[in-house]
């Protein structure tokens, strides 16, 4: 599997899935207490706003440079190990998920930081 194909496969999936897990939190758990409905939310707002945040990669910077594909893997564990944690709290009340949350968003902090490093080639003298 290239990189781009990669990060397009892992964007659909973050993408779907926080589409059913925020219409699920909105539909089927509504009798859930605010907090853990809060805690759903925020997994899912933050699992799409990667998803698009991978595509993005993909489509647009493609796989150039050991930045970019630190940054996507970053990004990819990240979401996965905070979204699913969160997720679990919400759903499934299991509070000890809760800690792994840090994990992920340190992850995450560690992808949008390796963006930072990425140089583009660029054809464009004024850049």
């Amino acid at each position: 599997m290239t990189f781009r194909r990669f990060c397009i496969a892992i964007s659909s999936i973050f993408g779907s899935t926080a589409i059913v897990g925020g219409a699920f939190g909105a539909h089927a758990l509504s009798y859930l207490p605010a907090e853990r409905l809060n805690t759903l939310k925020t997994a899912t707002q933050y699992q799409l706003i990667h998803a698009v945040a991978l595509l993005i990669i993909a489509t647009i910077i493609g796989g150039s440079s050991r930045s970019i594909r630190a940054a996507a893997v970053c990004l990819a564990a990240g979401t996965f190990l905070f979204s699913t944690s969160l997720s679990c709290v919400a759903i499934l009340n299991w509070r000890w998920a809760g800690a792994i949350a840090p994990i992920g968003g340190t992850l995450l902090i560690v992808g949008w930081v390796s963006l930072f490093f990425f140089h583009p080639k660029s054809t464009d003298a004024s850049d």
